[in-house]
Parts: C-alpha cells; sequence; structure tokens
C-alpha cells in the first residue's frame, strides 16, 4: 500500500495500464478505479485525448454548494440540541440565490448543526460535547481572512441567538474552521465544492458514466458520476461499477444476490 497522490493514469491503445505516483513509482493494474474528484482524474490523471469529460464540458457544469464547516469541542453539554438540528433563512429564495445566481456568502444564511455525542456519548470526553455546524456557501468563493473571521463571527452570533446561548463562545475548548479551498487542496474538488455536480435535470437526466468512454478498464466512484449524490449514492456508484466489472446485469443490490 503507498499513500503517495497520482500524478497519471497510464494508458497503451486506449486501455488502462496502471498509475505513476508524484514520486516516479509505476503501479501496474488490470483495473483502475478513482474514487477521486471526477474532474481531477479527467482533467489532471488523463491526458487530453483521453478525457471523456475535458475542461470544457466543467466549465458548463452547474456545481452543488461548497460549505463553511466549524467542528467545535465543548466543555459542557448542551441539553437544548438534538444530534441533527437545522436553522432556515428567512429568505429561502434570497438564500438560494447568494448560493447559485449572484455567489456571495449568504447574509440570512441557512445552518446544520450534528452534536454526535447525542447518539455516541464516547466522541467527546465525559461531561462535554462536539459540534460540526456547517453551513452552505457558493464554490469558488476567494475569501480574505478578515472575510472569514468575519463570517465565523456571525454564524456564530446567529447561534447565540437561536439557541438562546450568548456565553457559547467562552465553552469553546477546541475549534477548527474548514472552507472551500479545504475541499480544493484536500480533495482536488472542482472549485472547492463541497458536493459535486448540483442535481439539476439535466445533470440528473445525463450525470457522467461510472466509466471512461475512451479508456478501456477505467472506471469511476463518487459524487462526480452516477447516480450522484450523498454517502448511500456513493456506495451504489460503487455497486454498479462492481456489477459491471462482474458482467451482474440484475437490478437488484448486491446484498439480496
Amino acid at each position: 500500500m503507498t499513500t503517495s497522490p497520482d500524478s497519471k493514469i497510464i494508458v497503451e491503445n486506449k486501455k488502462a495500464k496502471g498509475v505513476q505516483l508524484e514520486n516516479g513509482t509505476v503501479l501496474e493494474a488490470d483495473i483502475i478505479i478513482s474514487n477521486a474528484d471526477l474532474w481531477f482524474t479527467e482533467t489532471h490523471l488523463l491526458e487530453k485525448r483521453h478525457q471523456t469529460y475535458p475542461e470544457p464540458y466543467w466549465e458548463k457544469a452547474v456545481l452543488s454548494p461548497s460549505a463553511f464547516i466549524m467542528y467545535l469541542g465543548l466543555d459542557r453539554k448542551l441539553d437544548i440540541l438534538s444530534h441533527h438540528n437545522l436553522r432556515f433563512g428567512g429568505d429561502w429564495k434570497q438564500n438560494f440565490k447568494e448560493l447559485f445566481d449572484t455567489p456571495q456568502l449568504p447574509g440570512d444564511p441557512s445552518y446544520y448543526i450534528c452534536k454526535p455525542t447525542e447518539t455516541d456519548p464516547d466522541l467527546a470526553p465525559e461531561g462535554t460535547d462536539s459540534l460540526y455546524v456547517l453551513v452552505p456557501i457558493p464554490p469558488g468563493l476567494t475569501l480574505s481572512e478578515e472575510e472569514m473571521k468575519r463570517y465565523r463571527q456571525k454564524i456564530l452570533t446567529l447561534v447565540k441567538t437561536d439557541l438562546k446561548l450568548p456565553e457559547i463562545e467562552d465553552y469553546i475548548v477546541y475549534e477548527r474552521s474548514y472552507w472551500s479551498d479545504d475541499f480544493r487542496r484536500d480533495y482536488n474538488a472542482y472549485k472547492g465544492t463541497a458536493l459535486g455536480l448540483a442535481h439539476t435535470l439535466k445533470q440528473t437526466l445525463k450525470r457522467p458514466l461510472n466509466y471512461s468512454k475512451k479508456v478501456k478498464n477505467l472506471y469511476y466512484v463518487g459524487a462526480g458520476t452516477s447516480p450522484g449524490i450523498g454517502m448511500p449514492i456513493c456506495l451504489i456508484s460503487a455497486e454498479l461499477v462492481y456489477k459491471r466489472i462482474q458482467k451482474i446485469k440484475t437490478s437488484k443490490p448486491l446484498a439480496s444476490l
């Protein structure tokens, strides 16, 4: 097993033969399955002549939102929260306009708070809680450190008001923020999207395929390919690839076979 990043997929006679790592090592393979961001796989790991979905395809694509995420460790428990907690902005149409039409940090954002310790107390020291705060934001934004600080404070101010906990910042003993640039850096996500291609009607009906149309034995799994976004759906994409490789043609899930 190696953890060195891939630099390219090796193709000979229109057939995937292996991958070359950044350190120069070549790993030969009969079949290649990429779970990297599909844009990155197609436009960075394949030569142009082998790309089914080249750069012009992505330039016209509609992307799902990115996210501003705060990971918070608290020094106490917050009984006011359940496992899943949602706050919706007052102007739903304006919120979507800021996410898709005129990309900007939402002025009255919706957000989601997960308290995993509600279900599994072992995820934090006894008597404490951990929180995951997710705010949808547009992909492709370039933000300064000052802008990120101001928006972080804006979200915490909303949380204070919504939960009637003006002292919540005093409870924070651990904090880590995650922005669209982090999705871009850590996962090679196109424009820092957190989810990939949006489920517009066209992009749902014509979702990128689970396999390359130009390179034999090259397959794709994950949110960028069929059937789409979400952990269960991504697992289904892997199941579809397995069925294709094994020539299983039934529509039944593998567990029932």
